[in-house]
């Protein structure tokens, strides 16, 4: 099925007049072209909405293996506070390049997840068993879209050793959380009183720095101090030296139980997360998921159109420029490679400089189901956790484009 007249891939439509129950539903291989809307839509507001005395139900509901190539967006999930939407499963779907934020609200145990790849079938011993010699270096140039339920799509320049970050299950000291909750108040675009917050971790996802040297974490933290829940955006790199000239950016140092000290930075003005970053936009990098190694994040999704008007130089370092010093740095020297230019904070969140010219705006207060501006050309979306552990979803970033006078 494809066609842009092609509203829903997989719709339910219903209300409080309608009431009644959906259960147990099942779909599997499909492949989709092109969407108008959302590929799945559960929508209880449809016509009448809500407020007539017969809420329906819907729960249970699997997909697997489903393709797909463009859409609006991938989900539309909206329940009734009193009445949610309850146990959504999502098994090795590819939401392909979506172009708006999705829209979730009062869903219960949304879960996407991606089967364990299929071993390789046996092959006759043609050595010893214990044979350590190591595997020849392969390279795989960044040209393919982002497939997170294909391990086979090459996603970026591998080598014999691996750059797949690895999570160490340890302590930190102090934490992440408590060190966010000195600094947070300190920004501009913080809604607390001054009393300072009430941090619990949210969610968020990771990326892979090539080199292996820079840890990538986009955290999501929620402060429930003004006795409402505001959810924070905090992009992070963790270092094992001082980064040259990004003082203004530390947020502090720790103590890793497996490595050491470590210098914690406000991302946003790390060469490393910046040039990541865009590859993650332009579909070029993986995200991870943030407390497994070597494992995707389903539920972040992103779309990137280039425009003319965005086809001049831009700011943003490349991957060469962004890992050149750090390839270079002995792991016990006092600094790496000087920090992004070109990154701002206001009121609202972060600017940052995007690919080919174009501008990046960071969320760092998010908000549900919000749409993209008109003039958005991308977007990374994500899902995190409220303090109640009910689920929602959002946008992470916009890029738009600001021609040069």
């Amino acid at each position: 099925m494809s066609s842009p007249n092609l509203d829903i891939a997989l719709r339910f439509k219903t209300n409080s007049v309608r009431g009644g129950f959906v259960e147990g539903f099942h779909a599997r291989d499909l492949e989709i072209g092109e969407v108008g809307g959302a590929v799945i839509d559960i929508n209880y507001y449809y016509e009448e909405g809500p407020g007539h005395g017969f809420n329906p139900t819907v729960s249970g509901i699997n997909v697997r293996n489903v393709t797909v190539r463009t859409a609006e967006r991938a989900l539309t999930l909206r329940g009734y506070p009193e009445a949610p939407i309850r146990d959504i499963t999502l098994t090795d779907v590819d939401f392909g390049t979506t172009a708006t934020a999705n829209i979730i609200e009062n869903v219960e145990n949304l879960i996407l997840k991606t089967s364990p790849p299929t071993a390789p079938p046996s092959q006759p011993d043609a050595g010893p068993r214990h044979n350590l010699t190591p595997a020849p270096v392969t390279t795989c140039p960044r040209r393919h879209p982002y497939n997170p339920y294909n391990p086979e799509v090459p996603t970026r320049t591998t080598k014999a050793t691996s750059s797949m970050a690895v999570i160490h299950h340890t302590t930190l000291t102090p934490t992440k959380l408590e060190l966010l909750t000195t600094w947070l108040p300190t920004r501009p675009w913080y809604r607390g009183g001054p009393a300072g917050p009430e941090l619990a971790k949210g969610g968020g996802f990771r990326l892979d720095d090539p080199e292996g040297a820079v840890g990538i974490e986009f955290m999501v933290v929620n402060d429930v101090s003004d006795g409402r829940a505001t959810a924070y955006l905090v992009p992070l790199t963790y270092r094992g030296a001082p980064l040259d000239e990004a003082g203004h950016a530390l947020i502090g140092t720790a103590e890793h139980g497996v490595l050491g000290r470590r210098w914690i930075y406000d991302g946003c003005h790390d060469p490393v997360l910046i040039a990541e970053l865009t590859a993650l936009i332009e579909g070029r990098a993986q995200p991870q998921d943030q407390n497994t190694t070597d494992a995707p994040a389903p539920h972040i999704t992103r779309s990137y159109t280039a425009t003319s008007t965005a086809a001049q130089p831009s700011a943003t370092p490349t991957k060469a420029q962004a890992s050149a010093t750090t390839a270079q740095t002995p792991a016990n020297s006092t600094s790496t490679h000087a920090p992004a230019s070109g990154t701002t904070d206001d009121a609202e969140g972060t600017i940052l400089p995007g690919p080919s010219g174009t501008t990046l705006r960071l969320h760092r207060v998010l908000h549900a189901a919000t749409p993209l501006p008109p003039e958005a050309t991308g977007h990374v979306s994500g899902a995190w956790s409220k303090p109640d552990g009910t689920q929602t979803h959002g946008a992470f970033l916009t890029v738009t484009v600001h021609p040069h006078a």
